[in-house]
């Protein structure tokens, strides 16, 4: 059942007895009907948000990674976009995976310092309140996942945070074709490590 909807409906017609991946949205309807939700991380890697070190990407500035790490709060977009189910991240692993390290302490939100990793190097706001270095906008693009059901409000939630800060980001919503076929140009392009998702 590739439709969300079906396969919950299914569920609460008693046409199916188990759906994996419910929506967080519909998590709540599920209980209602006097179902169970039950989460089970997978072990290993967490999901990743990569970020282009193309030469010519602002993100290829590491102050700007760091500042983008401590200008996103990771239990904010827990409550708005995601459910208690999923969990907090706090490593680049997954809970439960053996000698998975904590990484809370390097993972904290504080737009204070994200703003200060930005204004030292240089990258000064705008009217608008974007930022902007040597006449070049703090500005790049996020593609929303096609196949992971949350892209979309965990990158819009995102999307709010980091213009806080004066970070533009552009939202793209390829088909799966699209996205695939783009995400191995990148690659082939610009390889460079990810930075870790909090979702």
């Amino acid at each position: 059942m590739p439709e969300q909807s079906t396969a919950v409906g299914a569920l609460q017609s008693q046409q199916a007895d188990v759906v994996r991946n419910i929506a967080p949205d519909d998590e709540e309807t599920v209980k209602g009907a006097d179902g169970q939700v039950k989460a089970f991380p997978a072990q290993g890697e967490s999901n990743q948000l990569h970020i282009s070190l193309a030469a010519n990407a602002p993100t290829r500035d590491l102050e700007v990674r760091r500042a983008l790490q401590a200008a996103t709060d990771r239990k904010e977009i827990n409550d708005i976009a995601l459910s208690p189910s999923y969990g907090v991240a706090k490593s680049i692993l997954v809970h439960g995976t053996p000698r998975r390290p904590d990484g809370s302490a390097y993972l904290k939100y504080d737009p204070a310092k994200a703003k200060r990793l930005l204004g030292e190097p240089g990258w000064k706001a705008g009217s608008d309140g974007i930022r902007a270095k040597n006449g070049k906008r703090l500005s790049f693009t996020l593609y929303v996942t096609p196949y992971y059901q949350v892209s979309q409000a965990v990158v819009e939630v995102l999307q709010s945070q980091w213009k806080m800060v004066g970070v533009e980001v552009r939202l793209k919503s390829p088909s799966m074709s699209q996205y695939e076929a783009e995400d191995r140009q990148e690659h082939r392009l610009h390889p460079g490590p990810a930075l870790p998702r909090r979702a």
